[in-house]
Order: C-alpha cells, then sequence, then structure tokens
C-alpha cells in the first residue's frame, strides 16, 4: 500500500524512486515490502495451523481443521467482495466505464460474480483483473499451503524422521 500510494502521489518525480531504490538496498525496505509481509504472514499462520497438532499430536484434530478450512477462508473472501460490490453499486467506487481509475474494476458489478468469486474463481481460477479485490490472490496460495501443512503433520508429523522431511522440503 505504501508504494502504491507513494508512486502515486509524486507520479514522475526521480526523489521518490531514489528513495525507493535506496530503501531496497536497507533492512528497513521490510517496512515497506508487501510481497515480504506476504511470505512472513504464510510462515506465521503454518506455525498457527500446526500449533495445536503439536500440543496433543492429535491427528484426528488436523483432519477437523483440513475439514473446515474452505469454508473459513470462504468467510473473509466473501465479505470483502460484498464490500466491493456495495461500493461499486451505490457509486462510491468506480469500474473502468467512469474513467476514474482506468486499470480497476472493468466489469460490471454483479451479486453472482461475488458468490463465483468466492466460491470458486478465488481459490481455483484467479484472475486480479476481475476480482473485487486483488489481493486476494494470496487466498490460493493460503489454501493449498495449509493443505500441505496438514500433509506433513498427517504423514511426518510424529515421525522421529520429520526434521529431515522438513528440510528437504525446505530446500526443494
Amino acid at each position: 500500500l505504501f508504494q502504491s500510494w507513494l508512486f502515486g502521489v509524486s507520479t514522475g518525480k526521480k526523489f521518490v524512486g531514489s528513495l525507493i531504490f535506496y530503501l531496497k538496498t536497507t533492512p528497513l525496505y521490510l517496512l515497506i515490502d508487501g510481497n515480504s509481509a506476504v511470505f512472513i504472514f504464510f510462515i506465521i499462520s503454518g506455525i498457527a495451523l500446526s500449533y495445536k497438532y503439536f500440543m496433543d499430536y492429535d491427528v484426528k484434530g488436523v483432519i477437523r481443521m483440513a475439514q473446515f478450512r474452505y469454508f473459513r477462508l470462504v468467510i473473509p473472501i466473501f465479505f470483502s467482495s460484498l464490500f466491493a460490490y456495495t461500493l461499486l453499486v451505490f457509486g462510491l467506487m468506480y469500474n473502468n466505464k467512469h474513467r476514474w481509475f482506468p486499470s480497476a474494476y472493468k466489469f460490471e458489478p454483479s451479486f453472482i460474480k461475488v458468490l463465483c468469486d468466492t466460491f470458486y474463481n478465488i481459490f481455483f481460477s484467479y484472475n486480479p483483473l476481475e476480482s473485487y479485490n486483488s489481493v486476494l490472490w494470496t487466498m490460493a496460495l493460503e489454501f493449498k499451503g495449509s493443505f500441505v501443512i496438514f500433509a506433513f503433520l498427517c504423514f511426518f508429523g510424529n515421525s522421529k524422521f520429520r526434521y529431515v522431511v522438513y528440510l528437504l522440503s525446505f530446500l526443494l
């Protein structure tokens, strides 16, 4: 968000470009780097998903989490898409036909599209130009990644060789 705002506010000024270039060469760049924040979130999410398992080594608990994972992710997708849809319908945010922000919302608002995005498109055929919320690209990775975590816990969580498997998967 910071980078988009900064570039949007000061388009064409050399100072901004040189500031970002300078920040990229320092550890301070982590403060404004959205991609790193997403990857750090994925790591924290993996730890959170496996924490309960390592408290009691209950594979059934992992299976229960896996059964409801899709629905737990659908809830924020639905409400963020519904929020954008509502703003579009009431003219508080604009699509391409209004020429306000030409790269966003090149489609007409549709509640059916909200439902299709929520239950299928975000997970299985994501297109940022056709989404109500372009940052939902992370949800497909979160969904698939959580099942990788669940599989590791079920197959290797109690094995004495799990650290070898973790190391090999990290190297891959």
